[in-house]
């Protein structure tokens, strides 16, 4: 039965704030504390839970340097930091749509020129970024300013690593007369955040994996103009449904076509099998390669290639829209599994969870060949071993597990024997 204090405590300490207050500082505060105190009113919030959440805090702030923010991490993975962006950019269907600017923003970038590497140094899947800054009424913002920044292909932003020498994978630049932009970078790639601190023990407890998807950084800003603070995610991404910030939004996946370069096309060969699907169409047509340009055309950086198909069926007609994928290497006998199952620690290390005995078990894997959804794994797991698809980011290393089929007409996910290797 509640007592005196339990009901009126609330009201006391709201009567406490100056009549002399902000106004918007008034109303925020006694918000606040009006939630605040009926939330430790429904969970009946015990003495020793109400000290680890002082601990937890002080351990958030405690994480907080120049070069991370412990407590903007803490709002995102909450989903506060996208319920405030989606209360703060009502839109029309004009304008880009924002999203989260993450914990990993660091003023002061180099400046470059339209054209120029922001990754020079960096290994990586070298990738052209280009684009127009506009108005909601069409019209070109020349000298806009974009600052941009990205993780490396481990999954690493400069700030979490030593002796990068400064400022790294984050640039600034200009947008040209007609507002256009462009630069070259390296493709970003899907990455934990920091779980190494209090955040990591909350996601743990949640069950929660701490994926982001693929994505680059975009804060634009023009004189006169609401600065726009957004990701281009990449498209294809296998936790674009589970961003663990909630940050992904669908008009900002991008589709990072990949331009075959000349090395590239040097693993075709002549004679190579090449499948050729028609969107709409639910029987690929088969063909092969006739011919490989030795020489790569420097205004698209592609190479020519050309597949003779067998087209009985009529499916291709001139103008038609089509994908290619030819087979460039093939490993009989490969050990693959789905992207999602594997894991990857915050040193860039990848694991999957396998299921021995009833529990599940980390194994540090070697990946091999991407083919779609699929990845080889070339060590640590035979086939026929059943591997955690989903959810393995929140087992620990013997947690039982129960396998459950989820289709009775699919098997139960294991890696399995197939041909890898398929090139788009």
């Amino acid at each position: 039965m509640q007592n005196e204090l339990e009901t009126k405590l609330t009201d006391a300490v709201i009567a406490r704030l100056s009549d002399d207050a902000d106004p918007r500082f008034r109303r925020i505060m006694q918000s606040l504390i009006r939630h605040l105190h009926d939330f430790v009113r429904e969970v009946e919030l015990t003495e020793e839970e109400w000290f680890e959440a002082i601990k937890f805090l002080t351990a958030t702030g405690q994480k907080c340097d120049d070069k991370r923010q412990e407590f903007i991490l803490l709002s995102d993975v909450l989903g506060v930091s996208m319920l405030v962006d989606a209360i703060n950019h009502r839109r029309s269907g004009a304008t880009t749509e924002t999203t989260v600017l993450g914990p990993f923003f660091v003023h002061g970038a180099k400046e470059i020129n339209n054209g120029d590497d922001m990754a020079a140094g960096w290994k990586g899947e070298p990738t052209y970024v280009a684009g127009r800054v506009l108005s909601t009424e069409g019209t070109p913002l020349a000298g806009a300013l974009l600052d941009l920044w990205q993780s490396n292909s481990e999954g690493s932003y400069d700030v979490q690593l030593a002796d990068t020498g400064g400022k790294q994978l984050r640039a600034k630049l200009r947008a040209d007369a007609e507002g256009r932009f462009r630069l070259r970078t390296i493709l970003p790639t899907s990455y934990p955040v920091p779980t190494d601190g209090p955040m990591g023990l909350v996601l743990e407890r949640m069950g929660r994996h701490p994926m982001r998807p693929a994505h680059l950084h975009f804060m634009v800003s023009a004189p006169g103009y609401e600065t726009v603070v957004t990701h281009l995610f990449v498209k294809g991404d296998p936790y674009l449904e589970s961003d663990v910030v909630f940050g992904v939004k669908d008009s900002l996946i991008v589709d990072f076509k990949r331009d075959e370069s000349q090395v590239e096309a040097q693993k075709l060969k002549v004679g190579a099998a090449a499948t050729v699907t028609v969107a709409g169409v639910e029987k690929p047509v088969e063909g092969k390669v006739t011919l490989i340009s030795p020489a790569l055309d420097t205004g698209s950086t592609t190479v020519e290639v050309w597949v003779k198909v067998d087209n009985k069926s009529g499916v291709l007609k001139p103008g038609t829209s089509a994908r290619v994928s030819i087979a460039a290497e093939t490993v009989n006998g490969a050990v693959v599994v789905p992207a999602s199952s594997i894991l990857k620690d915050d040193a860039g290390k990848t694991s999957v969870m396998v299921v021995e005995k009833g529990a599940a078990k980390k194994r540090e894997v070697t990946t091999g060949i991407a083919d779609g959804d699929d990845i080889q794994i070339v060590s640590a797991v035979k086939a026929g071993e059943q591997v955690i698809t989903t959810g393995a980011y929140g087992l620990d290393d013997g947690t039982k597990v129960k396998v459950v089929v989820a289709d009775e007409k699919k098997e139960e996910p294991a890696a399995g024997d197939k041909k890898s290797g398929e090139k788009d």
